[in-house]
């Protein structure tokens, strides 16, 4: 009997695991401000906190900055209920990073993190954001 109940539980569980990963992202699409703090591993020295503006939806959530001396390509987009993860390979004046996102967005706020190499550093970012309004 309790087998019978263990067993079910399981199948449960994965039921609902199975329908949370199947449910679209809701997000507020919309203007974002997000501040951006790094940290570059190995070197204790605080950098200055960027913030950047970007129009965010459904078909467009990660955040970020983008700067006209950069091109970046994601891949591997995944999203989990209010959760977006994915991996990114940039070429900037600096250099090719490569890296991977998370981003969480819950109502109007959001949070995230990236980590990242470029020429030999690993550089941590976490991220902050809320909604201001429309899209300009």
């Amino acid at each position: 009997m309790i087998k019978q109940i263990i067993i079910g539980i399981s199948f449960l569980l994965l039921f609902c695991t199975i329908l949370h990963a199947g449910t679209p992202m809701t997000i507020q699409n919309g203007q974002w401000e997000i501040t951006v703090d790094s940290k570059v591993r190995g070197i204790d020295m605080a950098m200055p906190p960027m913030t950047f503006k970007q129009c965010i939806n459904k078909n467009d959530p990660i955040p970020q900055n983008n700067q006209s001396d950069q091109q970046c390509i994601n891949s591997k987009v995944k999203t989990s209920g209010n959760t977006i993860t994915w991996r990114f390979e940039c070429n900037t004046p600096s250099g090719k990073s490569t890296g991977s996102g998370q981003a969480t967005y819950e109502k109007n706020k959001m949070s995230g993190k990236t980590t990242m190499a470029l020429e030999g550093m690993q550089i941590d970012n976490t991220m902050k954001g809320y909604r201001l309004g429309e899209c300009e």
